[in-house]
C-alpha cells in the first residue's frame, strides 16, 4: 500500500476572508470574527481575530520558510 500525500495532487486553498466568524480554541468551540491575515516570526501564515492571533495552520509550508 503506498503513502500519497493529497497535499501533493492537489492545490491547498482556503476560502477566509475579513468578517468570517472561525471556531477556535481546543474543543473549536470558541467564536472570534476575523480581523486581518499576517505571519508569525517562521513566516507561516496567522489569522488575527478580535480576540487573538494564532497560526492559520498547523504544519509549516516549507516553501514559505526562509
Amino acid at each position: 500500500m503506498k503513502n500519497k500525500s493529497i497535499l501533493a495532487e492537489k492545490d491547498l486553498q482556503i476560502k477566509l476572508q475579513i468578517g468570517d466568524t472561525i471556531l477556535f480554541g481546543k474543543f473549536k468551540n470558541k467564536k472570534g470574527i476575523v480581523k486581518g491575515f499576517g505571519k508569525n516570526d517562521k513566516g507561516q501564515p496567522t489569522v488575527i481575530t478580535d480576540k487573538k492571533e494564532f497560526n492559520l495552520l498547523n504544519f509549516r509550508i516549507e516553501k514559505l520558510m526562509d
